[in-house]
């Protein structure tokens, strides 16, 4: 996997984790990446977000599909937010 600081982040921690094979949405990802690959890209996250001091304090994964959910680059990765409040989960409908 590939993880790499946001060129525009939106939180104080702000990491892209991106799983080494071409997959566009985590179900593509659950449905046809190995058995290894999955453990392996959940088993990074923890470290990632351990390396970052993020794990005392609460962090955030978040990963968008499809135009709904604003996802911007056709293919899987994951935003790990930490370093504040991050917040609610979603806006609320007014």
């Amino acid at each position: 996997m590939l993880a790499f600081r946001d060129i525009h982040p939106q939180a104080p921690t702000h990491v892209i984790l991106i799983p080494k094979g071409e997959y566009l949405s985590v179900d593509d990802f659950s449905r046809h990446a190995s058995d290894a690959e999955l453990a392996g890209f959940m088993r990074a996250i923890g470290r990632i977000a351990q390396q970052e001091g993020a794990v005392e304090g609460g962090y955030r994964i978040l990963a968008n599909h499809g135009r709904a959910a604003h996802q911007e680059v056709p293919h899987f990765h994951l935003h790990l937010f930490a370093g504040r409040d991050l917040g609610p989960m979603l806006r609320r409908e007014r």
